[in-house]
């Protein structure tokens, strides 16, 4: 005897099974252990990341100041991105480099840029990416947000979208009209120390249709409002943030 399944069923059936298959594809190309890490820096980059030269950045090694540098077999010291971001402080603090340090004082405000238009594939994720780890190598404390359903950025962090952030870890989970998450508990560091994501995945779409139904409840135009509501409330930990 044929047994038919209900419209309901045959889609949960499918739907389980896409999900399982994506799954395994998502493991076999980004196995659980492929943890993105930073390479580390040599003194002449770490010159030119800090604005001195590098005779300086050996003085100051050698007097046993800042961090300690990996030295290999060579001679050569190498950096950690932790390391160089210690250096930074350093200079800045005891050796009265105060312009080294380029982080926000009192009084000024956080700059959010976006990056956008209306084409795809026009390069805005990796202006994005390249713009945020560009800066926070300088010193910057960044947030990049993730603002579209596709996650083209938090794929390029390392992040499976719908596998490693889920209900409850995307800008969605902020911006919902529906009991929103505190900002704070969506935001995640990355390999670079400086540079944080909010993530994004198919559940943003859901946004468009939460705003039609609060668009008939209450007739308002608060929607437009929701991402920077959200934002106010870490903004204060942040230099620069980046919309994308």
């Amino acid at each position: 005897m044929t047994r038919h399944l209900s419209s309901l069923q045959f889609m949960n059936t499918f739907s389980t099974k896409l999900d399982k298959a994506l799954n395994n594809l998502s493991l076999a190309q980004y196995p659980p252990d492929a943890i993105r890490t930073m390479r580390k820096f040599t003194s002449t980059e770490v010159a030119a990341l800090l604005g001195v030269t590098e005779a300086y950045i050996r003085q100051v090694s050698l007097k046993g100041q800042g961090p300690e540098p990996e030295t290999t077999a060579t001679g050569k010291r190498l950096y950690s991105v932790e390391q160089v971001l210690e250096l930074r402080m350093h200079l800045a603090e005891k050796a009265r480099k105060k312009w080294i340090n380029p982080r926000r004082v009192d009084g000024e405000d956080c700059q959010i840029i976006a990056i956008t238009n209306f084409k795809g594939g026009s390069s805005k994720t990796a202006t994005t990416i390249h713009l945020g780890h560009w800066l926070a190598l300088r010193g910057y404390r960044v947030l990049a947000v993730d603002m579209d359903p596709q996650a083209s950025l938090t794929s390029l962090q390392g992040a499976l979208p719908g596998f490693d952030y889920r209900e409850g870890d995307t800008l969605y989970s902020a911006i919902r009209f529906d009991d929103p998450v505190p900002t704070e508990k969506i935001v995640h560091k990355t390999h670079i120390i400086g540079f944080d994501v909010i993530c994004a995945g198919l559940e943003l779409t859901e946004f468009e249709t939460a705003v039609t139904l609060e668009m008939r409840k209450s007739g308002g135009t608060g929607f437009l409002l929701r991402v920077s509501q959200a934002l106010e409330q870490i903004v204060d930990r942040y230099d620069i943030v980046l919309l994308d």
